[in-house]
């Protein structure tokens, strides 16, 4: 990792800072990552239970700097699934807020450091071989309680930086503000594209649409950002986007999910070429294209492809394949696979399916698992929620349900739009009525990414039935 990071040529520059007056530089986090070793010793696997404030974003530095490999969860985890999760990896040492709720569910050997609010913990983990290359493991963008984790590389790492930071002209003097998790992807790559070239990453507790994040928005000149669509939705409903923000901006990168066609118009209108929309996921360590908004024929563009990107479309089930350099190890049940090489080889099948057009932009059209049967027929489930969605300016979700359609649609839609949506499955799409039904919903639930989460709505309709 300190090849990755260049720790002595930024020295005297902030790292992390609080957005009101804390902070700390690369030459702290450096002293404090030796420190960290000499109490933590060799080698191994530590669970970090995430919280988005300046203690832990810097910790998680500190540990990659001396070569440890943080396995980054929420601090709002199911304890089940953590449960699951330190019986399956076998961490050696666990960092979180709430001693005494851990301590409930699970034994550990005893207290090894008290950072402000937060602790290490020493568990009763086993002394395993890790690879070398390991330098990273978070959870798949959908996963939803399962312990299957992702394997990330430091040249993994280093080679998304070097792709993303040229891409997107981020420099030493740049602010970058963290709105996400920084257990997710997105959160965790936007912070090292800052560390890489020696900028700094800004902290804020403050929900996004708070008068506080404005402010700490505004004080700090941010100058990166990376969001969700729901957080754009959000904001621009606030009207947040003026002159005086966007004129210290660098860029604003809508990923994880589509963006609503009334966003994109206000957000190409404020922001003109400043706003990226962006394709990735963790098996290719954060950013696989991007493009300026503005720039997107269609709604479902999601990147212009490059030649170094090296992204090809099958020729029989038109998935997307990625092969470049920053495709991960491959992925891990168990803390037995840790010791694992590149699986993948740096090739790896997306499972969405998409094509290039003659310009190289990159088009999704859905999941290839999201696909149902009706008489011997397969239909897209994401194109048919596409299609609803674009026509009709709706938002509702497509979900199967005993090999049945199932048009999921907000609890308050009026009779004449619940009879539109009806009308334009029957007679535009041409699906016979017996073969789909729409069910009203109080809402829609989301992953941290803000895609539509799936199982969640499954579950939730079939508890209906």
């Amino acid at each position: 990792m300190k090849k990755i990071i260049n720790i002595k040529n930024y020295s005297k520059n902030i790292a992390v800072y609080d957005g009101y007056n804390r902070a700390y530089t690369y030459k702290t986090i450096f002293e404090n990552s030796d420190k960290l070793k000499m109490v933590l010793g060799d080698r191994c696997v530590i669970l970090v239970l995430c919280d988005r404030n300046l203690e832990t974003i810097s910790f998680v530095l500190e540990l990659m700097l001396q070569g440890y490999v943080p396995l980054l969860m929420p601090n709002d985890i199911n304890l089940i699934v953590l449960n699951k999760l330190i019986e399956a990896y076998k961490p050696s040492y666990v960092y979180l807020s709430n001693v005494d709720e851990f301590g409930k569910e699970n034994r550990y050997e005893k207290i090894m450091l008290k950072l402000e609010n937060h602790y290490v913990l020493k568990l009763f983990g086993y002394n395993y071989k890790l690879n070398e290359e390991l330098a990273l493991l978070l959870t798949t963008s959908g996963t939803t309680g399962s312990r299957k984790l992702v394997r990330i590389s430091y040249n993994n790492l280093h080679y998304s930086c070097l792709y993303s930071c040229k891409k997107h002209m981020i420099r030493e003097e740049h602010r970058g503000i963290l709105s996400l998790p920084i257990n997710h992807i997105l959160g965790f790559i936007f912070c090292l594209w800052q560390w890489y070239v020696g900028a700094t990453v800004v902290i804020t507790q403050d929900l996004i649409y708070s008068d506080k994040f404005e402010k700490v928005f505004i004080e700090n000149k941010i100058n990166n950002f990376v969001g969700v669509p729901w957080q754009f939705s959000v904001l621009n409903k606030l009207d947040f986007w003026n002159e005086e923000k966007v004129k210290n901006l660098n860029f604003a990168m809508v990923a994880g999910s589509r963006i609503i066609k009334e966003d994109v118009d206000n957000l190409i209108n404020r922001l003109n070429n400043k706003i990226l929309i962006a394709y990735g996921m963790t098996e290719v360590t954060g950013e696989i294209a991007s493009i300026p908004l503005k720039d997107c024929p269609e709604i479902e563009v999601v990147g212009c492809v490059m030649n170094e990107d090296f992204i090809e479309i099958d020729n029989k089930s038109s998935e997307i394949i990625v092969s470049n350099n920053r495709v991960c190890l491959g992925y891990a049940n168990s803390f037995q696979d840790l010791d694992l090489g590149n699986v993948n080889k740096g090739k790896i099948n997306t499972g969405d399916i998409g094509y290039i057009d003659e310009r190289g932009n990159l088009y999704i059209k859905g999941r290839i698992s999201r696909y149902i049967k009706i008489l011997g027929k397969r239909i897209s489930l994401d194109e048919i929620e596409c299609l609803i969605n674009k026509t009709l300016n709706e938002n509702i979700v497509c979900i199967e349900k005993n090999d049945e359609l199932c048009i999921c649609c907000d609890s308050t839609l009026d009779e004449e739009v619940y009879k539109k949506i009806k009308d334009f499955v029957t007679w535009d799409l041409k699906i016979n009525k017996q073969f789909f039904n729409l069910v009203r919903v109080d809402n829609i639930p989301l992953t941290e990414s803000g895609k539509v989460n799936y199982c969640k709505m499954k579950s939730a309709i079939e508890r209906l039935s």
